[in-house]
């Protein structure tokens, strides 16, 4: 339990603190919801963009180095060779389970 002094400070708990990760000096905003009232981390835009690509990049590191045509690639399978373009002509459903055939699908 905290007691609010009479210039309106609260000391915030330990297990709090650890557990928001706040260190001296660290801003925190009190968010009022149907008559609760929140402790939040106030969060650095830029820190928070940045630990978002770091996890981004570690999730799927080879992707940021990939066009966009390897990245497709390595989704839909090698593309077609022009005789395949060729053997697959104008008929659209032909075409679609030739491709499919190709592809073992």
């Amino acid at each position: 339990m905290s007691r609010m002094t009479s210039k309106g400070q609260i000391t915030i708990p330990k297990d709090v603190r650890t557990a928001l990760g706040l260190k001296p000096g660290d801003e925190v905003d009190f968010v009022q919801n149907k008559g609760v009232i929140q402790l939040r981390r106030k969060v650095d835009a830029e820190a928070f963009m940045a630990a978002i690509e770091r996890a981004r990049k570690a999730l799927v590191p080879d992707a940021f180095e990939m066009s966009v045509d390897e990245i497709m690639e390595e989704l839909r399978g090698p593309a077609l060779t022009p005789e395949e373009l060729e053997e697959l002509g104008q008929d659209t459903e032909e075409a679609r389970r030739i491709l499919r055939e190709i592809r073992g699908r």
